[in-house]
């Protein structure tokens, strides 16, 4: 009976290495990917991109050729509170 549950846990210690492992090799090997830019293309906006660990946000300018983000989201209905602000995430 011991000798049985002792083989059970270690085939289960054993899988669940092995899957770790593989799951990290997996996100190593794909998070070097890259890709080439397009070509004839120019960078118009500058775009940002702000993460915690958690949660990520791209952050924008408030206001440039394309699109004004003070018309749609107004300074008054943020923490800060700042309409000096030049981002908006």
């Amino acid at each position: 009976m011991f000798k049985k549950l002792l083989k059970y846990l270690l085939y289960s210690t054993i899988t669940l290495i092995t899957l770790l492992c593989i799951y990290l090799l997996t996100a190593f090997c794909l998070s070097r990917i890259t890709i080439n830019g397009e070509a004839n293309t120019k960078p118009e906006v500058q775009v940002y991109i702000k993460t915690n660990g958690v949660h990520t946000d791209i952050v924008v300018p408030v206001k440039n050729a394309q699109m004004d983000w003070s018309q749609e989201i107004k300074f008054a209905n943020t923490t800060s509170n700042d309409s000096t602000a030049q981002f908006v995430a």
